[in-house]
């Protein structure tokens, strides 16, 4: 508990991250909602549409935009509480490659699966999501508080379970996949299929193939002790 503590006091980047997120939350809902800023999530948000238009930024911008409080606290506690752990492990200017990464890849599949849909996608579920795999791979033995699961268990559930939904998806372009994803819709609703799978994916893809770079050789005890002494006394000197 201590050591959490002190890795979230620690995680300038994180905490960064996380207030930048609800700040812009907050400037939306005292405008009225995202509902009373429509034109600024079609430009910013991502759509095939908006690309489409050469908005080709909204790459990026989509993960800065959230539809509500709600949304952006779930994006948030994830970028907070697994980004400070991975902080202190790899340090900020790779976290940052982390975030960066996991929003691209993500909004790069979700285009790509996008098919018929003309949705705009927002949110930074593709950086947690690059984040939550990056430390399961990293460390799989671990335990995730309330579950009796190893770390690597979730993490491959995670982005087996984000697969499969993508490819159900009824707007998907893979029509026999597709053609299910419709059959259940029409059973149960569609309310499963209004999540950013495709986002998900890519963005827990990119988080696995990150720390299995990071695994290409293995890292020494002394070498993580060292690592963290560097950043503690570069932090203190600050």
């Amino acid at each position: 508990m201590i050591r959490t503590l002190r890795e979230l006091m620690r995680a300038r980047w994180s905490w960064g991250a996380v207030l930048l997120l609800l700040a812009i939350q907050a400037w939306v809902e005292m405008r009225g909602g995202y509902l009373a800023v429509a034109d600024l999530y079609e430009r910013w948000g991502l759509s095939p549409d908006a690309w489409r238009q050469g908005h080709y930024v909204s790459l990026i911008t989509y993960a800065f935009l959230h539809d509500s409080f709600t949304h952006v606290i779930c994006n948030g506690l994830m970028l907070l509480f697994l980004g400070a752990r991975l902080e202190s492990w790899l340090g900020g200017k790779r976290l940052l490659w982390l975030w960066l990464g996991g929003i691209l890849a993500g909004g790069c599949i979700h285009l790509w699966m996008s098919g018929s849909s003309e949705a705009v996608l927002v949110g930074a579920s593709g950086a947690a999501m690059a984040l939550l795999l990056c430390f399961t791979t990293l460390s799989p033995q671990s335990r995730f508080f309330l579950l009796p699961l190893s770390a690597g268990n979730v993490g491959l559930g995670v982005l087996i379970s984000s697969l499969i939904l993508m490819l159900l998806d009824p707007h998907a372009p893979i029509a026999l996949f597709a053609g299910w994803g419709k059959a259940i819709t029409a059973r149960l609703g569609d309310d499963m299929f209004r999540i950013g799978h495709a986002c998900h994916f890519g963005g827990a893809l990119f988080g696995y193939l990150f720390a299995k770079w990071m695994l290409r050789r293995p890292v020494t005890l002394e070498e993580l002790r060292e690592n963290r002494r560097r950043r503690e006394n570069a932090e203190q000197g600050t």
